[in-house]
């Protein structure tokens, strides 16, 4: 039988390559393809080169070889000697951190979903729930809000949620151009920020995070809402949660919703925000929520027994990106309702300022004896 060479004399690679022959003329010549193409008068091309090594590789697979590193004479390779391979542990290990370290983070995290308070006296008390200050954008009254700031502070028995949004936070990646409305930088926005819950610590008893606060969290994980709630020593819930307050000495008790923003607004029904995370959340005795500028105060009877609802204003009255949307009805308000401790019973009110008066009033009605609020039995990780 003719050698292999001479059955491939005189054809072309590609021919030989069709016919089946490549695989066994490579291996005449020991994988060398310049010594095949030299003999065989071929001119040596990427194409013939990938041929052979396709062809070689084939071989190789078939006879349960490894792959040679490189081009050489037969058998020559090179191989690693230190390579690390993956232990057969290393998955576990994986799994194992993971868990620990979520674990870890979870135990430090402050924001709670609910939290429960204990109001010792038998007086009646007053919630406000103020949100959207927007501190940092130049369309804030800012001195109404110095002077309401000191007002809730001075008032005894009178406590409240800050609702979202207390400063206006527009990073470079904000819509429109509400970073150029604004006449402070983000730095300086947390200081006021800060300095105003540290003025009302003691007061607040719980503060909910609004988008504004959360556009820095989604750039660089600093949670802002939940710093300003550690400055002011009170229950951070996060974009929402439920408040349940308890008269120690009376043994009636509250439910308390609040949300800076919620699905199911209606420009037929300002409440209607509030009355949706109701149903969707409750049944709550009071409903708090802020985000619309616009505010609004209900009393309705829902699930057979009265409900208030209520919607806060915003100290940023003039915003154009707001405006170009068709909303003009912004209003400075904080909402509130008293609760009365010997009694299921409540009022609300658009006007924080209409509501001091009627607490007065109340309260001087009462037992002269003050009360203490304090968090108890939070379902948090977290209580002030």
């Amino acid at each position: 039988m003719p050698d292999i060479v001479e059955r491939c004399r005189g054809l072309g690679w590609k021919n030989v390559r069709d016919a089946g022959l490549l695989g066994d003329l490579l291996e005449r010549y020991g994988g060398r393809v310049n010594g095949m193409c030299i003999a065989m008068g071929w001119e040596r091309s990427g194409a013939l080169r990938s041929a052979c090594m396709r062809v070689k590789q084939q071989q190789e697979a078939e006879d349960g070889v490894e792959s040679v590193v490189g081009e050489g004479s037969a058998g020559e390779r090179i191989v690693c000697t230190n390579r690390e391979l993956e232990g057969p542990n290393i998955i576990e290990k994986l799994w194992n951190a993971a868990a620990v370290m979520s674990e870890a983070t979870r135990e430090a995290e402050i924001e709670q979903d609910s939290a429960s308070f204990r109001v010792e006296g038998r007086r009646p008390i007053g919630i406000w729930a103020m949100g959207d200050t927007h501190i940092g954008s130049d369309g804030v009254n800012y001195w109404d809000l110095k002077n309401m700031i000191d007002m809730l502070v001075e008032e005894d028995g009178l406590y409240g949620v800050i609702n979202g949004d207390v400063i206006d936070g527009f990073v470079a990646n904000s819509p429109d151009t509400g970073r150029f409305a604004q006449n402070m930088r983000p730095r300086f926005q947390k200081r006021l920020a800060k300095h105003v819950c540290e003025i009302l610590s003691g007061r607040i008893i719980a503060l909910v995070g609004g988008q504004h606060e959360f556009f820095s969290s989604r750039l660089d994980d600093f949670d802002m809402a939940g710093y300003l709630a550690t400055h002011g020593n009170a229950i951070y819930l996060g974009p929402g949660g439920t408040l349940d307050l308890h008269f120690a000495d009376t043994g009636i008790s509250y439910s308390l919703g609040a949300w800076h923003k919620y699905k199911g607004n209606s420009i037929y029904d300002e409440t209607a925000g509030a009355k949706r995370l109701y149903r969707e959340h409750g049944p709550f005795d009071v409903t708090m929520v802020a985000d619309k500028h616009s505010p609004a105060a209900s009393m309705e009877i829902r699930n057979g027994a009265m409900r208030a609802f209520m919607r806060g204003g915003t100290w940023k009255l003039r915003d154009d990106y707001s405006k170009s949307l068709g909303f003009t009805n912004s209003a400075v308000s904080v909402p509130m309702v008293i609760l009365w401790p010997d009694e299921k019973h409540y009022w609300t009110t658009i006007d924080v300022d209409e509501g001091i008066s009627y607490l007065r009033e109340l309260r001087a009605s009462h037992v002269v004896e003050d009360e203490i609020l304090d968090s108890g039995g939070s379902t948090g990780v977290h209580s002030p």
